[in-house]
């Protein structure tokens, strides 16, 4: 009886396509179901002969006589290692016909920590520039994140040295606005490094020199913020304070961070009250050309009681100097403005009647205005017992700029 023939499946000519015999194809199918399993299976399993074409006997090994020991010949079998050598290969060619196959699963390498850390830093530096393009204003805020981690914190409080560089100087910077001058120094000098940030001369301060105690010494946070731009006291002298590399980008931030303050009402008040000391140093100095005149109002002057009726005017002009005259009670404001131009300059006589010089009660809580908001040429008229003058009193000669500045520190 013969048996009709089959058609193999397109998955059992696959296996014999790739060299495997068409029953052991067929079986291994049918144990696992799938064509990969049955790849794996076919190449783990020994390949059998096939019943149709019958393997040929291996040809008999060649005779080796030991002349010198005259041992009888013995033959060498190396049927064993050939048959594994040829099913490891047979097994290769199989996995490698697979992989071929099999649709690419693979995720791409990984990239080492270095690439990745340059690629943060990378995407890091595009963000900042976006955002410094779209807010100008808030560049300060997005440059320079973080300083050389060589800066010295050795002498600031430990409140300040453990928040981060650009916050902390402009911590420092609200700090020094009290003091006008030391944040105008601090500017011209970090302004002069950035120009020149070659030169040695300009990266050295010496703690001990007058222009330093005259403008930075004794003013808080003047030393701690030059140690934070870089700044450290010389191993030679203690007192010299010696710059070494020059980061563009934090002298950048603390420039900023120094300007911004500049618009705050506690400097514009200490500049303010700068320039009148000033001015009240000029004014206070011997001047033949002004003698004269200052002779004139001082005879204009009424004369000096004495006895209980007396009012004793304290005036507290600036710069530390202090004036000191007895006044009647139906004296007027004018003669105390006039006693003033003939201490200091005649000039304050009109300065007081323009509105560039101020009398201010200091025995008032706030203080007031010598005559409120009355003109000035009505204030001159007033008795000292009607403004408040009488019987003593203390008053605060300014600028009508230090005022002015005074007024609007709620609204500043």
């Amino acid at each position: 009886m013969f048996s009709r023939r089959t058609t193999p499946s397109p998955q059992v000519s696959q296996l014999v396509a790739m060299g495997f015999p068409e029953p052991q194809a067929r079986q291994a199918l049918e144990s696992t179901g799938n064509i990969e399993s049955a790849i794996a299976l076919l190449c783990s399993s020994p390949p059998a002969p096939s019943p149709a074409s019958p393997s040929p006997a291996p040809a008999p090994a060649p005779t080796v006589v030991d002349l010198a020991s005259g041992d009888p010949p013995h033959t060498h079998t190396s049927a064993t290692s050939t048959s594994a050598s040829r099913s490891q290969e047979d097994k290769d060619l199989a996995l490698a016909m697979k992989l071929s196959m099999e649709p690419s699963s693979q995720q791409p390498p990984s990239r080492s920590a270095s690439i990745n850390k340059a690629a943060a830093a990378a995407l890091n530096r595009a963000t900042t520039t976006t955002k410094t393009a779209k807010n100008p204003s808030k560049s300060m805020s997005s440059s320079s994140s973080s300083a050389p981690s060589s800066l010295s914190t050795r002498n600031l409080p430990a409140s300040i040295s453990s928040i981060p560089v650009q916050p902390r100087l402009l911590r420092l910077s609200h700090r020094l606005s009290k003091s006008s001058l030391a944040v105008a120094t601090l500017l011209k000098t970090l302004t002069t490094i950035q120009q020149n940030p070659t030169t040695p001369k300009y990266r050295r301060v010496d703690l001990s020199s007058a222009g330093f105690k005259r403008s930075l010494s004794g003013v808080p946070g003047s030393r701690d913020f030059l140690e934070c731009v870089g700044f450290a006291a010389s191993a030679q002298d203690p007192n010299i304070l010696t710059l070494g590399l020059v980061d563009p980008a934090l002298f950048y931030a603390a420039l900023e961070c120094l300007k911004s303050v500049t618009g705050t009402w506690p400097y514009a008040i200490d500049l303010s009250r700068r320039k009148w000391s000033a001015a009240v140093a000029r004014m206070s100095r011997p001047s033949a050309s002004l003698d004269s005149s200052r002779a004139r109002l001082l005879a204009s002057l009424p004369s000096e009681p004495a006895g209980l009726g007396a009012s004793r005017v304290t005036a507290r002009v600036g710069g530390g100097l202090t004036l000191q005259r007895s006044f009647a009670a139906d004296d007027v404001v004018a003669d105390v403005v006039r006693w003033l131009g003939a201490c200091l300059d005649p000039a304050l006589v009109e300065g007081f009647r323009k509105g560039t010089v101020v009398l201010l009660l200091k025995s008032k809580n706030p203080k007031e205005e010598v005559g409120g908001e009355e003109r000035r040429e009505d204030v001159e008229a007033m008795t000292l017992k009607t403004v408040g003058m009488w019987p003593a009193t203390e008053v605060e000669v300014v600028s009508g700029e230090v005022w002015r500045i005074e007024q609007r520190r709620d609204v500043w």
